[in-house]
């Protein structure tokens, strides 16, 4: 069934009574190049009790078709005006009378093509059907009546694309949850300082390109979430594949690249594709690649120069077809002097080179996190004592360095709510969450300062124990998570654990 949707407009109206134009509805429709067309579907905005200059228009242009030879059902969709902001310029109004009236219709016989004209009601109007066009849910093509063409009538094609995802009915209290939903997104990225919306900035206009991305930026400062955004822009329709360089063991970081053939080690019971294959269609992004041996290194430079991968136990390649990022904490061009980094690797990789800086050269968005990060705490801990950040504990926050970054930040804020003593956080509590736990205890006034001892290799050596025995603690004996709180590689974490 073909249906054409169309709103109603004065120049419409006007024309019952055969002294002027036929308007904009009629015009088109009984010119429009379209062999088949089964309904009409009006859609007339009206006051109260005025529903009679509609239907009478209805019963005019089945008229006219029929007499043209060109016959369709007629049907007018009443929408009162009963309310304030019910007016033909509110775009909330004119917006959900429409997705009512496509959803009733939708309800009925199956529609096989659906038209939108665009010429009668309101620039309001125009808007609406523009956007309702390219919903998900009732998409169709637009039509504009044009006095000027030869048809009297244009399809018309947009300078732009535009596909929009449908949304719950207006009218539902689904609709408001939803909304509330998108503006208050936990996982959405903190873009308020200047400095992250360039980071940002320069991230849109790479996933419009196929050039490859190497992001540096300390542990911690978010390498992975810029990742995630380039590829939702970017449009892919395969998955996105992550992969910490640094946290598999030298001897399985190939395995787990470039995939495996079954029997080509001990424990390959079975055929494996690596990551770069799983990704068809997608993304890799490799955090750390700095870690990466020499020997993968070269096969990776392979991968990247010829998009074919081959599998350990294998002779032949298979193609790919990924886009890949890489990320990393270290200094790559440090490296390459050190000779521990492929110069002709570094180039392919740092196609466009995307820097994040550290969270103390990010005030603005510091700010926005502290107050996410320590609702989410307070909402998932309802046990913890601590629930309110008095403003001395947020100042000493925001002065705080945080060389950890966002992990350093959100392990401080939720050390901060399990050890204090009172509901209110202050900043003797953060000192003592930032400490590494230790009870938060005032000084007596006249203490005196405890002589320092032992040598300053000692001192750090110590501490390193410290954080590590309490990241451990926290996970349970998971080094994984250990190393991820720590925010280091497991490879490190287990050197700290042989010392």
């Amino acid at each position: 069934m073909n249906v054409l949707y169309a709103w109603l407009g004065k120049t419409d109206l006007r024309a019952i009574d055969g002294t002027g134009k036929l308007g904009p509805v009629a015009d088109t429709l009984l010119h429009l190049p379209v062999e088949s067309l089964d309904r009409v579907v009006l859609l007339y905005d009206h006051a109260p009790g005025k529903t009679q200059e509609g239907e009478h228009y209805a019963s005019w242009l089945n008229a006219q078709l029929a007499s043209a030879n060109r016959p369709a059902a007629v049907t007018l969709k009443c929408l009162p005006k009963t309310g304030p902001g019910q007016d033909p310029t509110n775009y909330n109004w004119v917006f959900d009378a429409m997705r009512r009236v496509l959803a009733e219709d939708s309800a009925g016989s199956p529609i096989g093509r659906r038209l939108y004209l665009i010429g009668g009601g309101t620039p309001t109007m125009v808007a609406c059907t523009i956007i309702v066009s390219r919903m998900a849910a009732c998409e169709g093509e637009l039509w504009q009546a044009d006095e000027h063409d030869v048809q009297r009538c244009r399809r018309l094609e947009l300078p732009f694309g535009l596909r929009l995802d449908d949304a719950p009915d207006p009218q539902s209290g689904e609709a408001e949850r939803w909304q509330k939903a998108r503006e208050q997104r936990d996982d959405a990225p903190v873009v308020a300082s200047p400095a992250t919306q360039r980071a940002w900035r320069l991230a849109e206009r790479a996933a419009a390109s196929r050039w490859p991305v190497l992001i540096t930026g300390s542990t911690g400062s978010g390498k992975e979430v810029l990742a995630q955004h380039i590829y939702a822009s970017s449009g892919l329709a395969g998955p996105f594949r992550a992969i910490n360089c640094g946290a598999i063991p030298e001897n399985l970081i190939e395995a787990e690249l470039f995939g495996y053939r079954k029997g080509a080690f001990t424990g390959a019971t079975r055929d494996h594709p690596g990551i770069f294959e799983a990704a068809g269609g997608g993304m890799v992004f490799l955090d750390e690649v700095g870690e990466l041996p020499l020997t993968a290194q070269v096969k990776f430079l392979r991968v990247l120069q010829e998009a074919k991968v081959t599998r350990l136990g294998e002779r032949e390649e298979r193609p790919i077809d990924c886009r890949i990022l890489a990320a990393t904490h270290r200094n790559l061009w440090r490296s390459v002097s050190d000779g521990r980094f492929r110069e002709d690797l570094y180039y392919r990789l740092a196609g466009i080179l995307i820097e994040l800086p550290d969270l103390v050269a990010r005030p603005e968005d510091l700010s926005i996190m502290i107050d996410r990060f320590w609702q989410e705490i307070v909402e998932a801990n309802p046990g913890f004592p601590g629930r309110r950040l008095h403003d001395d504990a947020r100042c000493r926050l925001l002065a705080h360095a945080w060389p950890g970054n966002v992990r350093e930040l959100r392990a401080t804020l939720a050390r901060t709510a399990f050890l204090a003593e009172g509901p209110e956080i202050h900043s003797r509590d953060i000192d003592a969450a930032l400490a590494g736990g230790a009870a938060a205890e005032e000084p007596p006034a006249a203490a005196a300062p405890e002589p320092l001892l032992g040598s300053l290799k000692e001192a750090v050596e110590d501490y390193k124990r410290r954080l590590v025995s309490q990241a451990l603690a926290e996970a349970q004996g998971n080094q994984a998570r250990a190393a991820r709180t720590l925010g280091v590689s497991a490879q490190h974490l287990g050197r700290l654990l042989k010392r």
